[in-house]
This record gives C-alpha cells, structure tokens and sequence, in this order.
C-alpha cells in the first residue's frame, strides 16, 4: 500500500470516529513533522457533511501573544466552501487584547471559581456566531506542540463538560502534533501517522513532478521527514549536480540563484526573522527604511517584497505573515550575523512609537539587544517586562506567571553590577507585593508597599504607574485633600514632561488625574491640558482597542464633564463598548456609571434593568471580586427610596416608614465598607435620619463635622447643606447663616452642570431662613418647601438636585 493510500485509510477511519455518535471525543494524531497529518485533517473536512463547522487552528509560534494563535492560525471550512479559497475568514472574528494586557493564565478546574478571560469570552462568541445553525463543531488543533500556552488553555477549558462552555454542539478535537498528547476532558483516543519512509518522500516527490534519479539519503539528510524541505531539496538536485546534506547549503544557492532584483527584495526577511511570531506589511516596511516619511511608498514595496518572498515559499501568509519553516527563518537570521543586536535594538524603538502598550516586545527586544552589561538598558528592558506582567494581572485578576516573566527580570537584574543589583532587588520586590495588595483593595497595605520606591530607580513608564497607583489608593481611602494634591502633581508633572513619551501610560494616568482634578481640586488649566492631549492621543490611535477602551473609559466618567441627561447616553456608549469587548471589569463599572446618572436623570426604569444586570454580573462570577460593590448597594438603597418617595407622597407614615427603612440600610453599609471608603453612603445615611427625625441625629452631625472638616469641596457642599438644614429646623438662625453663606462660596465641579438648580434651591434656602417658624421644625416641611421651589426648572435632574435633604451619588468614579 503506498502512502497516499494509507492516508484515505486513516481519513477514513478518523471520519468514522467523528460520525458514528454524538459523543464529544478528543483524538490525538501524531506523527513526525512532514508524515502528512495536516494532509489527513484536511482529508477528513472534505469527507463532512453540511451540519459540521470545522475550525482549522495552526501552531505557529509558542511564544505568540496569548490567544493569538486562536486569531491568526484559524480557518472556518463549511462544506460550500472546501476550495480553501479567498473567501474563507481567517481567524475568528474578535479583537486580541496587547500581549501586555493577556499575559499568562492557568486554567482553574473549579467550576465555582472558573472564570474566562475576556479573549476566551469573545472567542467563544465568535466561535459561536461563526457555527450558523450548525451543531457539529470540530476544532482541529495542528501543530499543537507551537501553539502559545494561554490558547492551549482555552482549548482545554473547551473540552471540559463541567464547565459546559458549548454544552448544546457535538464538539470533538483533533490534536494534530509530533507526539501524543493528553487533554483533560472527554474521551481521548489514539491515532498515530506513521513516520514517512524514503519510498514515501519519493512516490509524493514523483507525484510533485520529480521524474529524474533522486538522491533520498541526501534529501533526508537535509529535510528529515518535512515535505516542505524535502521538496526544496529535490529542487536543488534538479539544478546542481553537486550533493550535500546541508540545508543552509540549499539555502544559499536558492538565495543567490535569483536576481539581483529579487536578492534585494528578500534581503528584507533577514531583520524580519528577529521577530519571533508573525510580522505585517507595516513592520516590513520600517525595516526597508528606518526613516522614511514616505509610508505609502515603503508599504507599497514592502507589499511587494513579502509576495515575492511568498513566490519562493519562505514565508506564507497574507495580512500577518510568518516563515514557512524554522530552519529556513533561522538561515535569515544567521545572514545577519552581528547586526542582529543592532535590529533588536530598533524595532523595539519601532514598538514604542507604534506599539507603546505592548511592553512585553519591547522588553524583550531590548533584552536581546544587549550587547554589554548596559545598567540603562537593563532597567528599561526589565521594568518594561514587569509593566506587561502587570496589565496582566489587572485583566484576569491573577498574578501567575506561566511565561516565566519574573524569571526573566531576575536573570536581567542579576547582570547588572553589584551595587544595582540590590535596590533593583527591592524595587522589584516592593512594586509586585504593593501591586498585589492593590489588586486585593487592600490600599492601605499598597501604599506602604508602593511608598519605599524610590522614584529615581524608575524609568518614566514604571514611574507614572507608581504614582497613578499611590494616587488611586490615596482617592478610594478619602485621605486628606492636601496629600491627593501633591500627589496629583507629582503624576502630572512625570506625564507632562518633555522626556515622557509613553502615549499608554499618559491615557491611564490622565484618566486618574481628570477623576482628581475635576471631582477634587478643581483645577480647570490641568484639566484642559490633560484632556486635549489625551483626546490628541486616542485620535493619532484610532482603530487601536487599547487607545478605544480608554476612550470607553472616558465616556463612562462622563457626569465629570456633562449633566446626567447627556452623560447617561455617554455611558450608555461605554457600556455597549465593554460589553462587545467582553470586558467583565470595565463593562461592570461602566454599569455603576450608568446606574447613577439614569437614578439623577429620573430614568428609573433604565435605572432598575441596569441595577439587575450589575446583579448578574456580580452572581454569575464566583470568585472573582469587583471594586467597590457597596456603590451598587448604595444605588439598590436609593433607587429604592426614590421609587417609595414618589409612591408615599402623600401617604406621610408610610413615607417616613420608607426614609427610616433606607437610612438603617445605609447604616449597616457604612460598616461594611471596610478598606474601601466613601463618604457617599454615610451622607446618605445623614440625610435620610434628619428626614424621619433620627434621635441620634445631633450627636452623628457634630462628629462628622468635626471629623471631615479639611474634606474636599463635593462633600463640604453636602456637609454644610445639613448643616444648614439642622440649624433652621432647630431656629438656630445664625448658625444656619453663616452655613448658607459657606454653601453660596462653594464652587464644586461636578454640581457646575445644575447650576440653575441650585441657585433657586440657595434662593428659597435664604427665603426660609428669614421667616423659620413656618417650618415649626418639620423636616419633611422643609423637603417639600426646596421641592416644590425648584420643580418648575426644565430639567428631570430638579427632582433630584431640588430635593430638600440631597442624596449623594456621583462621588463613584474613582475606581
């Protein structure tokens, strides 16, 4: 039986496997590399019938950015659509997060805390947008030994019926690798390719059209059992009547054979062949000419070279491309010689312009540029790596480290003279432990931690991450307004210097300082400043997911900058973002944002069906813990009252009933809120136990304001509008004037946009206080009094802001 028959054989019987019953299987097919297993699994798509949706994942590099081989390596065959041609998609259709920001993760069995990363939840809704109304999946995995590890996972997580990720589809996998593998999951069976023998190689080579004498010691010799080689192989014989059992030799002559014309064009894939995974048109072309200006020009050229280059099939490919083989990227590699550093020195100076977030490429080209103990290098090339280690971390919630990145900043750090050694030692040491207590919201253990860095040790990027993470711990914990100020400056001044460079890092750092600036300190230059750089920013990265999620993030925030009328539609935007990118972090506290500003907009109902979904949210992942849940609580407790206060208007037992029910709610919250502070909660609780009259009300008001006396401006509003109300209700008329004279000289950012409201609210506060006795010390006289002062103001948000005892619940952007 000759080879190709034994491959029908095989195709036959794997077939079979796949059809006989509706029993998900894994089925391993291993053989050597060349034998022809991926002849056998395309063998197999064209026996299916229509019902099957076959995806067809290559390995290509172990080392690609994680899930990347899922996007790059995969192709969707229907039966109509078996040609192989141009109109199969290639790769499932979702948006791979930067290597820096899906680095590493490790597959949890437990179905209680299993959570996806948010590539996995897009892939699979790409998996099952792309299935139609098929039912029949199968994945065929080839060359799984080169898949990356985080997509190897995801394929495991797959097969794992506990977790029943595509419970309603006959899902099998082939496992197409040199040797056996093992897959935790259903059914494995065992199917071994048998090594290819001469007689093999050459009745395919006769079949490719090698008629003449074929020397098969020789072309074993230099292909081993890949057909791609051995073909190469019988090519050279066919014009040389030389022998040789060097593939580099074969190379050579290839390589030289072609005209001078085509030399050039090739000579291209020399740099190309540092990079490890795939390379695109736009990285060919910085390569042709570092300092072009003239883009069109270099990418048409190196369009055109990257064909010609897929004519001689060293590479293949078509929007990202990669080599065909190992051997022949590394014969390229080897043409490099000493210049090899030199590239690695430059594209990773092409990745900061171009590719700023991706801090794992641009650590580990500089850590291959090395040519001597350079402490310069060292430093940026290991805090660079550290920094994708930790927008890792912060996306799955996990600090592991399956790529061995902490092994690699050791090794770095290790060659650094003696004397850096040890403060790197400690930078490190104290950047990943404050990290990790950050991750916990454990802000005050962070700061501790984050604090003993000496900034000097930092290189700019590594810097602006300290700080923006000291400043977050600093704003979560209410501290001194003093304190956040400095420390806000400090930040600013790092992202604003002329030295700062890094386009990432100055979105996620602006974010924080516009929260500071605007909520905070009220500082209208900075803010300009930060917002006209930041919006530069997004716009020269258009079409970049990272650069769209912070504007995402932007949007969410928007009550800082527009009235809850126009930024409950932003948020509405940001929320739509999050949710198509499978963000789980960002889509929930998009919902946080939405939540507050339909609540002041009066859009209960929109209100109440976002407040059920953060609910879902926070059920459906157990063990994964979200910022600051006491603010979905804070919202449940006052979407609540707001509901019995409209319904109770006139019923005023019932309406008291239902203050006091929320203030003794809010109350236990206040307790609960551990680590994570938010004087929120407790003004809600303040102002509701004036409303029904609390006994306990005095004695709470005079501690909070001796306690929060130096709180910054938002919260003084709210303090002193109490205050007021305390004094009047009492006929302390003096003490309740000089509180309105404080409420008239606060100018607090985020009340800016209800500043009509609140003038008429001042205005009839001042009526009040003039004739106090027609209150006769009724706080829910006086509520109504505000109230119906302020309600013929065109706008929904006068049923909040013109309410008598305010609720506070816009102070929640700082997550």
């Amino acid at each position: 039986m000759n080879f190709a028959d034994y491959q029908k054989e095989k195709i036959s019987y794997i077939y079979h496997l796949l059809t006989d019953d509706d029993n998900n299987k894994i089925i391993s097919l291993h053989g050597d590399t060349g034998c022809g297993k991926s002849t056998v699994a395309l063998g197999i798509i064209e026996q299916l019938q229509e019902g099957w949706s076959v995806f067809l994942i290559e390995g290509i590099d172990p080392n690609l950015p994680p899930y990347l081989t899922w996007h790059i390596g995969t192709k969707i065959h229907f039966k109509k659509k078996l040609d192989l041609g141009s109109e199969i998609s290639f790769g499932i259709n979702f948006s791979p997060l930067p290597i820096s920001i899906e680095f590493g993760a490790s597959t949890q069995y437990s179905k209680h805390n299993f959570v996806l990363t948010p590539s996995e939840e897009a892939l699979i809704y790409g998996i099952r947008k792309q299935t139609a109304a098929n039912q029949n999946i199968l994945f065929i995995a080839d060359n799984y030994e080169l898949w990356d590890v985080p997509s190897k996972q995801f394929l495991q997580k797959l097969m794992m019926t506990d977790l029943n990720l595509l419970s309603d589809f006959h899902v099998t996998t082939l496992l197409v690798s040199r040797n056996e593998v093992s897959l935790d999951g259903s059914v494995l069976l065992d199917v071994p390719i048998r090594e290819l023998s001469d007689d093999d190689i050459i009745y395919i080579l006769r079949q490719k059209g090698h008629s003449e004498r074929i020397n098969i010691k020789d072309i074993r010799a230099c292909a081993g059992n890949d057909l791609t080689l051995a073909l190469m192989a019988a090519d050279y014989y066919n014009q040389s009547n030389t022998l040789t059992q060097n593939f580099n030799e074969i190379m050579e002559r290839r390589y030289n054979e072609l005209p001078p014309q085509d030399q050039s064009a090739c000579k291209i894939l020399e740099p190309l062949s540092i990079i490890d995974s795939y390379f695109t048109k736009d990285e060919t072309a910085f390569f042709i000419d570092f300092s072009s200006n003239d883009t069109d020009e270099t990418v048409y050229l190196a369009e055109e070279y990257l064909n010609l280059a897929e004519e001689q099939r060293f590479i293949v490919g078509e929007e990202k491309y990669h080599f065909i083989n190992e051997r022949i990227k590394e014969y390229f590699k080897a043409r490099l010689s000493k210049r090899e550093k030199y590239h690695h020195r430059k594209f990773a100076g092409y990745l900061q312009k171009k590719h700023a977030d991706d801090y794992f490429n641009r650590g580990k080209h500089l850590m291959l540029s090395l040519q001597s103990n350079d402490s310069k290098i060292i430093l940026e090339a290991w805090q660079l790596l550290f920094l994708s280690y930790l927008r890792r971390a912060s996306e799955i919630g996990k600090m592991n480290d399956v790529y061995n990145i902490l092994e690699q900043i050791s090794t770095l750090i290790s060659r650094l003279n003696s004397d850096l050694v040890e403060t790197q030692q400690h930078t490190l040491k104290e950047f990943t432990c404050g990290y990790q207590e950050f991750s916990k919201y454990n802000y005050k253990k962070a700061i501790f931690h984050l604090q003993s860095i000496t900034p000097s040790r930092l290189i700019p990027a590594c810097l602006a991450e300290c700080q923006r993470l000291i400043l977050l711990c600093y704003v979560q914990l209410a501290e001194n307004p003093i304190v956040v100020n400095q420390l806000a400056d400090e930040l600013y001044e790092t992202i604003n210097s002329q030295e700062f460079s890094e386009d990432e890092q100055y979105c996620r750092a602006a974010l924080v300082l516009l929260d500071v600036y605007i909520d905070r300190l009220n500082d209208d230059h900075k803010v300009k400043v930060l917002k006209k750089k930041f919006i530069h920013i997004i716009q020269h990265h258009m079409g970049n997911v990272t650069f769209e999620e912070f504007e995402a993030c932007y949007n969410r925030k928007s009550c800082l900058y527009y009235s809850a009328l126009i930024a409950s539609r932003q948020t509405a935007q940001s929320v739509k973002f999050y949710r198509n990118h499978f963000n789980r972090n960002g889509l929930y506290m998009a919902l946080c944002n939405h939540l507050a500003n339909t609540i002041v907009a009066g859009d209960y109902i929109t209100a109440k069906q976002t407040l059920n979904e953060c609910d879902e949210i926070i059920q459906k992942n157990d063990g994964y813990y979200y910022p600051s849940i006491y603010k979905i609580e804070n919202n449940r407790i006052l979407l609540e009252f707001l509901l019995d206060e409209k319904k109770f208007a006139d019923n005023r037992k019932q309406y008291l009933d239902s203050a006091k029910k929320a203030a003794m709610a809010f109350s236990e919250l206040v307790v609960k809120q551990k680590d994570e502070v938010s004087h929120v909660v407790l003004f809600n609780y303040l102002g509701l136990s004036m409303l029904y009259s609390s006994k306990s009300i005095d004695e709470e008001l005079e501690k909070v304001a001796r306690q929060l006396s130096d709180i910054d401006e938002y919260y003084q509003y709210f303090l002193h509008d109490l205050l007021f109300a305390h004094a009047l209700l009492q006929s302390n008329t003096n003490i309740a004037k000089n509180e309105l004279c404080i409420l008239k000289s606060l100018d607090v950012p985020l009340l800016r946009e209800y500043r009509q409201i609140f003038n008429r609210r001042q205005n009839e506060q001042e009526t009040m206080l003039a004739a106090p006795w027609k209150l006769n010390g009724d706080p829910i006289a006086y509520h109504n009094t505000i109230a119906k002062a302020c309600t013929h103001v065109q706008d929904p948000t006068c049923q909040f802001y013109g309410r008598g005892f305010l609720l506070s619940d816009l102070q929640f952007l700082s997550f």
